[in-house]
């Protein structure tokens, strides 16, 4: 079975789902927006290397990043509304110059 890709309809899957539960398709397309509330981007894909998952994100006229799935990075999510909030610094968008 190594090697093997398993997928299922997404008409199978339960939809039943509480408020802060979602599938990570459901990410997809989503706005990025940092703290201030300015979008900077769009989820292009939710990866996994074996590290844990990984949000790529594919930024307003730039490349993609990728950013940590961790609370931190990424304090709110909301399907609904259609976006995901970053952190910058804890998503390491950001230089933190210490002035040295």
């Amino acid at each position: 079975m190594t090697g093997t890709e398993l997928f299922i309809d997404r008409s199978a899957l339960p939809d039943d789902l509480d408020d802060d539960e979602f599938y990570h398709a459901d990410l997809i397309g989503l706005a990025v927006r940092d703290e201030t509330g300015s979008s900077i981007g769009k989820v292009a894909a939710i990866q996994n290397f074996g590290g844990g998952d990984i949000v790529e994100v594919a930024l307003a006229g730039r490349r993609t990043v990728m950013i940590p799935f961790t609370l931190a990075a990424i304090p709110e999510i909301s399907v609904r509304d259609g976006f995901i909030r970053i952190d910058s610094a804890s998503a390491g968008l950001v230089d933190e110059d210490d002035g040295e």
